[in-house]
């Protein structure tokens, strides 16, 4: 059933998470169907679906992951899997949210805003692999860790909360806080939200397992300043790579004024 004809508890809760995904990605549509309502933009892809029962308050909304990463739900948030994934809808969108109240919207949307998204606007430019590039300097071949806590995985590299990632890219915004470059301006509209993300203490000198605060240990960082970042041990501060920045500036006017 869509949204028209939908409960009005599950209808505000559709409006809500589209306000709050608005507020990040101005240009988000929702396009209302005979059984869901589907959010895209013309970066992203559908990444997620609303679906509407008449008799219930609630919303369950289905979202884009890989089959077995679906990911971990945001607090309160009850997160369910698909049982069988034949068809390519189901393994495209292979679990579902349980929307209760408008109080989990932000962290929903935060939520959706990480693997989803991404994986929506890896759709939409056809692409097929969705592991993000990571400077050699941030890989320690000794230990296995993701934010905090030691895993077994394939490749030794650091595994990025993409939730984590949103809230600081949603927070500080998508340009570079050491040069200020923009991969959207300088690259076209498709890239507006693509940036690292920094993390100020290392991984690999934090011994126990960590919450991950997005505005307390996550800036967002270009990749050149990244890896300038990464050729220290420990890493040079956002505060350093400014002042690095600076000095061939002041070189040129002190030569000048000779």
């Amino acid at each position: 059933m869509g949204h028209a004809n939908g409960h009005p508890g599950g209808q505000a809760l559709c409006d809500g998470l589209l306000r709050e995904l608005q507020s990040t990605l101005p240009d988000l549509a929702r396009v209302t169907g005979k059984s869901a309502c589907s959010f895209s933009s013309p970066r992203h892809t559908q990444f997620v679906y609303a679906y509407h029962i008449k008799a219930d308050e609630h919303l369950s909304l289905y979202f884009r992951a890989i089959p077995g990463e679906e990911g971990e739900a945001p607090p309160g948030v009850i997160l369910s899997t698909r049982g069988r994934k034949e068809d390519a809808w189901a393994r495209r969108f292979p679990a579902f949210l349980r929307v209760t109240s408008q109080a989990q919207l932000p962290s929903i949307a935060t939520f959706l805003l990480g693997t989803p998204l991404e994986l929506g606007t890896r759709q939409r430019l056809n692409i097929a692999s969705r592991e993000p590039v990571t400077p050699p300097e941030e890989v320690d071949l000794d230990r296995e860790l993701f934010e905090g806590a030691l895993v077994r995985i394939s490749v030794n590299r650091y595994e990025r909360d993409s939730a984590a990632r949103a809230a600081c890219i949603r927070h500080y915004g998508s340009k570079c806080v050491a040069c200020g470059f923009d991969f959207a301006a300088t690259y076209g509209a498709w890239l507006e939200g693509f940036i690292h993300v920094h993390h100020l203490t290392p991984l690999a000198s934090i011994g126990d397992r960590y919450r991950v605060d997005p505005l307390r240990d996550l800036r967002p960082i270009c990749a050149n300043c990244h890896a300038v970042a990464h050729r220290r041990n420990p890493p040079h501060t956002i505060e350093e790579l400014r002042d690095l920045l600076a000095a061939p500036a002041s070189r040129k006017r002190r030569r000048t004024m000779q």
